[in-house]
């Protein structure tokens, strides 16, 4: 059982083809040489590829990385315009690097080499994401694509999902790593996330496109990736931008409420995105219509206002100001709505918009729950963090956009067929427990049984039908084997 030779399987960041298949990477059962009782290769000093003490292959890196690669979904999909057929793949990437390097070799690779067990690759993670492949046959007829098109084509197409940072690292590397996956994110990916288990109104905006350049990882640049659809939101409100602020929430899909907390330090001339360590430091919580409010865009908060009124935004948004203790302190206001910023700009104007729409004063909203952004920031930094970006988010329109075909949807199946395909799925059940050799036998045995040329003549096309339902399960195995080496 082959595969078609456009389906071949790219390593992440190079050019490596592999050939899936038979042919291709092996499972750590069929590698022959000896694993130590720690995981990785014996004998393998020299190498960049081995396996962890659960059987999962590691590829190890000159920069200090361990990077796991692991498949959690594997299922055949359908285009729902064309009906081209294809496969829909999910994989784990989980990547470490040491946090504690006391006593450990100076050399990269060396001292990626060292984590050699699942836990220490948990313990020190960097960063995690859930890399997707949908991979269709091209629908399109033979020459319509061109003069060079003969036909043979496959479409490709990758996204990340679940983007976490886990703890922050200052070596040079982390910079480029961080561009590197913005620059492909900007692309993927459009979308944030709140906590889910709290209010919108209550949770600070969290980052799932470009987690790796948080707080820490843009301090001593002065200001936050410029890419970051939250800050864009908000820098669109300050500057008047309706067109881009409109386009922001109803074309890609982001909160108008979205609060970004902006830190400075008292008495440093109002810069912003540094001192997040210091005694003097403070973080001012700002959504699109506070800082339109303070801005004094009065259109900017009249297209607010009309998004209020379709369930798009809400006016009574309560932000906070912070010091590294708690809310508010010297030189600091514990609580406001864009109606009390409006107040205390002196924009009658805005005010007046806002008191038409029933915007309320902080005094008249109940306050949010929400967490000190220093404390957030002082956990990212010990590479804590609430969400554990390596274990796969379920949500319900998480396939939405998908047709999913089973094996056999497209064999016309009676009465008589459903009842023989019965039996077989249960008898297919036990190859399972068989070795590899084992169940290639069975199938053949399985195969011989239902050919066509077995049967009489009022049966062949009962027979025939039976041996593709077989043949597509037979080939939904090698798959994936294939794709959990």
């Amino acid at each position: 059982c082959e595969f078609h030779p456009c389906l071949k399987k790219g390593s992440a960041g190079g050019h490596h083809v592999q050939q899936v298949g038979s042919s291709g990477a092996e499972s750590p059962s069929c590698i022959q040489e000896p694993l130590d009782s720690a995981g990785g290769l014996v004998g393998d000093d020299g190498g960049s590829f081995g396996w962890l003490n659960d059987g999962t292959s590691v590829v190890y890196q000159t920069n200090g990385i361990a990077r796991t690669e692991e498949p959690l979904l594997n299922m055949s999909i359908k285009c729902s315009r064309t009906g081209a057929p294809g496969h829909y793949m999910e994989t784990k990437m989980l990547v470490a690097r040491r946090r504690d390097t006391t006593g450990l070799p100076a050399a990269g690779l060396a001292r990626a080499k060292s984590m050699r067990t699942r836990r220490d690759i948990e313990e020190n993670l960097f960063y995690s994401f859930t890399s997707c492949w949908q991979i269709y046959a091209c629908a399109a007829l033979v020459g319509q694509l061109g003069e060079d098109d003969s036909g043979e084509r496959i479409l490709v197409r990758r996204s990340v999902k679940d983007f976490t940072q886990h703890h922050f690292h200052d070596f040079p590397v982390a910079k480029h790593l961080a561009d590197l996956l913005d620059r492909e994110n900007e692309v993927l990916i459009k979308a944030f996330h709140f906590d889910e288990e709290k209010g919108l109104a209550e949770c600070m905006f969290e980052y799932q496109c470009y987690t790796l350049r948080a707080w820490q990882t843009y301090e001593c640049e002065g200001k936050p990736p410029p890419m970051d659809i939250g800050l864009r939101l908000v820098e669109a409100a300050r500057i008047g931008h309706v067109a881009e602020l409109r386009r922001l929430v109803l074309d890609c899909g982001c909160d108008c409420d979205a609060t970004v907390a902006e830190f400075g330090c008292i008495g440093s001339g109002g810069r912003m995105g540094i001192f997040t360590r210091s005694e003097c430091g403070y973080a001012e919580e700002r959504n699109a219509l506070v800082v339109a409010v303070e801005a004094g865009w009065c259109s900017m908060v009249e297209a607010i206002v009309e998004l209020a009124q379709d369930g798009r935004a809400s006016l009574d948004v309560v932000c906070h100001e912070w010091n590294p203790k708690g809310v508010g302190g010297e030189c600091l206001r514990p609580c406001y709505t864009a109606l009390d910023q409006s107040r205390l700009y002196h924009r009658q104007d805005i005010e007046e918009v806002l008191l038409k729409a029933k915007a309320s004063s902080h005094k008249q909203c109940r306050k949010p729950e929400r967490e000190n952004p220093f404390d957030v920031r002082a956990k990212q930094d010990r590479g804590e963090s609430g969400q554990n970006g390596y274990e796969r988010h379920e949500r319900k329109d998480r396939y939405s956009d998908f047709t999913f075909s089973e094996w056999g949807d497209e064999i016309q199946m009676d009465a008589e067929m459903v009842g023989i395909v019965e039996g077989l799925k249960e008898e297919v059940k036990d190859f399972a427990k068989q070795s590899e050799v084992e169940k290639t036998k069975l199938f053949r045995k399985l195969c011989l049984r239902w050919h066509p040329d077995k049967h009489p003549d009022d049966k062949k096309a009962l027979a025939t039908r039976v041996f593709q339902w077989i043949q597509r399960i037979k080939t939904e195995a090698w798959e994936n084997k294939a794709w959990t080496a």
